[in-house]
């Protein structure tokens, strides 16, 4: 979480990026191919998170109707920035982080 943080502040004053693209230093990508990909989606208001799906519990007969799909990191992720989305998305969790942290320290006082 922290090298998107320290990323939301680099970009808050840059209107003109629209997309964080979050991948490890071994992946392997286009950026080109990518970038055409990514002007696919339009945007918006709303936050966009791209990623590769996978499925957790799905492949049980007894398990499936409680299955879930999430993002995977391995191949890196996308998060759209279009109109401070993004940026709006982090801040609220780092705020509401930070809240919890303070909250906790206050239990451990008393």
């Amino acid at each position: 979480m922290a090298i998107l943080n320290r990323v939301v502040d680099m970009i808050e004053d840059m209107p003109n990026i629209q997309w964080i693209f979050l991948a490890d230093d071994d992946t392997i990508l286009g950026v080109q191919r990518l970038c055409e990909v990514l002007s696919c989606y339009r945007g918006g208001a709303a936050l966009t998170l791209l990623g590769e799906r996978y499925g957790y519990g799905y492949g049980k007969r007894e398990t499936a109707a409680k299955g879930y799909d999430y993002i995977t990191g391995g191949g890196g992720h996308s998060g759209q920035c279009g109109r401070g989305a993004c940026t709006a998305h982090l801040r609220l969790r780092r705020a509401q982080r930070t809240r919890r942290h303070d909250t906790r320290r206050l239990r451990q006082a008393t």
